[in-house]
């Protein structure tokens, strides 16, 4: 019983750690270059003053009552420091990637009738590039990063009556993706003045998405607009650049398979949905208002896989099985068990069929949460037991009270407690103190 329980949640922390999310971060802008700049983006979706609103809202094509092109180019300052406090635990300058970024637009409209248009928009409305240099107090989490999308969109808009217009475009995104990271080698050399190493990613994507819009013009002086962009969805792939690595370091991870692999990101651009209204009190005067909404939330749903052509995920899936069995052995033996039990079927014989297995219900729990689900939701789909969620805190207060060091368990025990996400559960073990195989307390 003792070992089917450490069984249950090493095949959670296998499918867990296979499957890890990452975090990342980026922004819409609604100034382009446009008018828009002047006026905060009020009244977005229902003004249709112009060319640009091709991208605002294509419903407002049918305004225009002549071809018309605009362009447009914007400087933008971008005040974004850091400063550390009592908390901070590297030392190192300030971060500061504060910096001037351009930007720009390029809009056409051409009416075929009084009641359809045709319109093209060229734009950077998303993404985010950011540099704090090589040597700041954070440069383990970033030292520069850059997510930028450039869109082309083709787009259409029909008056269905007198009041009402519709329309709708096909936004064309061509991304790029760039994150350089320090590498902490010190840990590994034990040499306090060792330098830095660093892990570079690269890659480009296309992605597309849909912008609907509906335009009604109560009165003359009265439009109100309503917009719908769909989410886009970036899949980037890049191979890990690594460079300065320490000896220590570069053989550990030559040894687990890390050198010459791949990192899968898969990036959500979100999903938006805009309310605006427009209204002339007079010639001089305007009343403008918005409320939007933006599905952020997607964008942190970011499922990473680690790759190469020695298969490094199953090397990982090896490791975390063989480091597994050893917790297991480990709990039996303080409770009088013979190691040699569990090197049979009732060891690692059951150790990897519930972990490799299609049909394990603790494997799917672990996949679920590798994604970044929620494990209510997992359990909900699985419409079974998966008596692996409760054994495994039961396994974590065995081993405490038995004065057992079981790391992979006490892991999984975070992540289904909601205390750690995957990625950090995964980095906490990666940077736990080397030590022997054979120690005990590894």
């Amino acid at each position: 019983m003792i070992a089917r329980m450490i069984r249950m949640g090493i095949a959670i922390s296998v499918s867990i750690f296979l499957a890890t999310p990452a975090l990342a971060g980026g922004f819409y802008l609604y100034e382009v270059g446009t008018p828009d700049v002047g006026l905060a983006a009020a009244g977005y979706a229902a003004r249709a003053q112009d060319a640009s609103t091709a991208f605002t809202n294509p419903a407002g094509m049918t305004r225009l009552d002549r071809r018309e092109i605009q362009f447009g180019v914007q400087p933008m300052y971008l005040d974004m420091k850091f400063s550390p406090d009592s908390s901070t635990t590297t030392t190192g300058p300030d971060g500061d990637a504060s910096a001037w970024i351009p930007a720009g637009s390029m809009f056409y409209v051409q009416p075929v009738s009084k009641d359809l248009a045709f319109g093209f928009g060229v734009f950077g409305n998303f993404g985010l590039s950011i540099n704090y240099g090589n040597d700041w107090v954070g440069r383990y989490y970033a030292q520069e990063v850059t997510l930028q999308g450039l869109t082309f969109m083709p787009s259409i808009a029909y008056r269905i009556s007198p009041q009402i217009s519709v329309g709708g475009g096909i936004g064309i995104m061509y991304a790029t993706f760039k994150d350089s990271v320090a590498i902490n080698n010190r840990p590994f050399e034990l040499v306090p003045s060792f330098p830095d190493g660093q892990l570079n990613l690269e890659d480009h994507d296309w992605g597309v998405n849909g912008k609907f819009g509906i335009l009604y013009e109560p009165t003359r002086t009265t439009r109100f607009g309503v917009t719908y962009t769909t989410q886009t969805v970036l899949k980037f792939s890049s191979a890990t650049q690594w460079s300065g690595l320490g000896p220590v370091l570069d053989n550990t991870l030559q040894s687990r398979g890390r050198l010459n692999g791949r990192l899968n990101l898969g990036f959500r651009a979100p999903q938006t949905v805009m309310v605006s209204a427009f209204h002339d009190v007079t010639d001089r005067l305007a009343l403008l208002a918005n409320v939007d909404w933006e599905q952020w939330s997607k964008f942190g749903e970011i499922a990473v896989g680690i790759s190469d052509g020695m298969e490094g995920g199953h090397n990982a899936r090896a490791a975390l099985m063989t480091r597994g069995l050893t917790e297991i052995t480990r709990v039996g033996v303080a409770q009088g068990a013979e190691a040699e039990t569990f090197l049979g079927l009732a060891g690692i014989g059951d150790l990897l069929l519930t972990c490799t297995g299609d049909l394990s219900r603790n494997r799917r729990i672990g996949l679920g949460l590798g994604r970044g689900r929620k494990l209510e939701e997992i359990v909900a789909e699985l419409g079974e037991v998966a008596e692996g969620v409760q054994t495994t805190r039961a396994a974590v207060r065995l081993a405490a009270r038995l004065g057992v060091e079981v790391p992979i368990t006490n892991m999984v025990r975070a992540v289904i407690d909601g205390e750690k996400t995957p990625a950090e559960a995964g980095y906490a073990l990666m940077t736990r103190q080397l030590r022997s195989e054979r120690d005990p307390e590894i």
